[in-house]
């Protein structure tokens, strides 16, 4: 039965055209390149303060996991070693620097907003998802993206945790997001000791899924242990 002239209008607005479909990928390009480009000259113009500096330092001693090690036992950088060896591969590639030292640490936390809009993406639409990505930025956490320290390290991989725990949780690809939330939790305790206060948010919301389920997802919470060890 061939459809009427306002049934056929309707299904033509129900039909995401080329425009709508690509405006989220417009959208995540454009906030891309603003935040990179003034990130990157910012990086580059800044000079380091004392906490850089030892950064520096560190990173200069690599590829020389001893000399590091050493280093880190004279108490000055309290650090672990995960930050510094990224620190120096940048430095290998942009050169001994303020720009090749803090390049790690912009794109870490463009990462983490990037992590933020596939976890709002999955329950809002995209405006919404894209606005809460803009947050951290928008906060006193924004200075991390372009200070050579392990902070936008660990909001990263807390980003990464974060959308692993989510895909778990609903059931997508369950094995490989089990496996990257551990890697991710235990990648941020080796960059940086404060990491462990990651834990409060994801147990928070693991105990709220298990109140709600009333059943405790025994693999998640074996993903949350295994990495403890770090």
């Amino acid at each position: 039965m061939p459809l009427t002239a306002t049934e056929t209008s309707a299904a033509n607005l129900r039909k995401p055209t080329n425009s709508r479909r690509w405006a989220p990928a417009l959208c995540l390009a454009l906030l891309s390149v603003l935040y990179l480009v003034p990130a990157c000259i910012r990086a580059a113009r800044e000079k380091l303060w004392f906490d850089e500096i030892l950064t520096f330092d560190a990173a200069t001693l690599l590829p020389s996991l001893r000399a590091l090690w050493s280093f880190l036992k004279y108490g000055l950088e309290f650090n672990p070693p995960l930050s510094f060896v990224l620190a120096a591969g940048s430095e290998s590639i942009f050169g001994r620097n303020e720009f090749g030292l803090r390049f790690p640490s912009v794109i870490e936390f463009w990462i983490m907003a990037l992590c933020l809009y596939v976890y709002l993406r999955r329950r809002l639409p995209w405006p919404f998802a894209a606005a809460g990505m803009l947050l951290p930025v928008l906060t006193v956490a924004g200075r991390y993206s372009y200070e050579a320290r392990p902070y936008a390290l660990v909001l990263a991989l807390a980003g990464i945790a974060l959308v692993a725990w989510q895909a778990a949780a609903e059931g997508r690809r369950r094995r490989a997001a089990l496996v990257a939330v551990a890697v991710a939790l235990a990648a941020a305790l080796c960059s940086q000791p404060m990491a462990v206060t990651l834990a409060l948010p994801f147990l928070a919301g693991e105990l709220t899924r298990t109140i709600q389920r009333k059943r405790v997802d025994w693999p998640v919470w074996c993903a949350f242990a295994s990495a403890t060890p770090a």
